[in-house]
């Protein structure tokens, strides 16, 4: 939970000292000399040492909250740059777009890399999936898994971040440039920033299955 936190160096330092902490209270157990001055400041070392690595993550989080340097894991897609008061006419205008296309007929209606992204389609009823999990760096496709899920019609739309935003190296990184690579740009026609929104060209036996679902 720390480890993107707190330094190796502090880690081990911390890790080093509690164990030469917990050494010397046994020692002084089993001798009987607990009420020693040794043993006395070990208990009081431990106890501060312990304090360490929560008490930097304390800082780093309220320099989060004031927005020094916080770290941005989450690439913004092709809809989060616009404002708030946008932000709802432009997920429906995806979706309208999407049912022009005569493809919102499979199980999911749009992709994204994560969690953050697919909540407010979800939140209208829109079937999505974060593809990478709530934070967008969780392996749970493949490149082979996510082609299949496509081929068989399960999902048609994909949206991505900007082309000059960093996506995370992996299974997402490769399914990006697999998007990227082989789909469709319809970015433009959706009212979208180039490069943001793409469509599979599903072969025709998905399309005949698309449209007998809207049936």
């Amino acid at each position: 939970l720390f480890s993107s936190t707190v330094s190796s160096w502090v880690q081990a330092v911390v890790i080093l000292v509690l164990v030469a902490v917990v050494f010397v209270l046994l020692l002084a157990l089993v001798l009987k000399v607990t009420g020693t001055l040794l043993a006395k400041v070990a208990a009081v070392i431990g106890c501060l040492v312990v304090m360490v690595i929560p008490g930097m993550m304390s800082v780093d989080g309220q320099q989060d909250i004031m927005g020094r340097g916080a770290p941005s894991p989450l690439p913004p897609s092709g809809y989060a740059q616009f404002s708030q008061g946008e932000m709802p006419q432009r997920i429906e205008s995806i979706v309208d777009f999407i049912i022009e296309q005569g493809d919102a007929g499979s199980i999911f209606t749009i992709g994204m890399l994560n969690a953050r992204e697919a909540a407010p389609f979800i939140t209208r009823d829109v079937p999505a999936v974060a593809i990478g999990g709530f934070g967008g760096g969780d392996d749970i496709f493949t490149v082979e898994s996510f082609k299949a899920m496509v081929g068989e019609g399960k999902l048609c739309y994909f949206l991505l971040p900007g082309r000059n935003e960093r996506v995370s190296a992996g299974n997402q990184g490769t399914i990006v440039a697999y998007i990227r690579g082989e789909w469709q740009d319809v970015s433009l026609a959706a009212g979208l920033p180039r490069g943001t929104l793409y469509r599979y060209p599903a072969p025709e036996e998905i399309a005949r299955h698309y449209t007998r679902v809207r049936r």
